[in-house]
């Protein structure tokens, strides 16, 4: 099923290291998020910053997003 669905070969990659692959790219992308903000407040106010850092990272996931979709047309 996976290698029908996601073009999975279970003779090159493993299930546990993609799902290991998955958890961490998560995990970055949410410490990303929490400290950008703190980070950049030295530049400008927090309060406007936090709607900024999600709004890029949103576009970024949208992005990531139509890539992995356009890949299974």
């Amino acid at each position: 099923m996976l290698q029908k669905l996601f073009g999975f070969d279970p003779t090159q990659n493993k299930v546990r290291t993609e799902i290991y692959a998955g958890i961490t790219t998560f995990l970055t992308m949410a410490y990303i998020l929490a400290v950008n903000p703190g980070i950049f407040s030295v530049l400008e106010p927090y309060g406007r910053l936090v709607p900024r850092c999600g709004c890029c990272s949103y576009c970024s996931y949208c992005a990531m997003c139509k890539g992995v979709c356009k890949s299974f047309e």
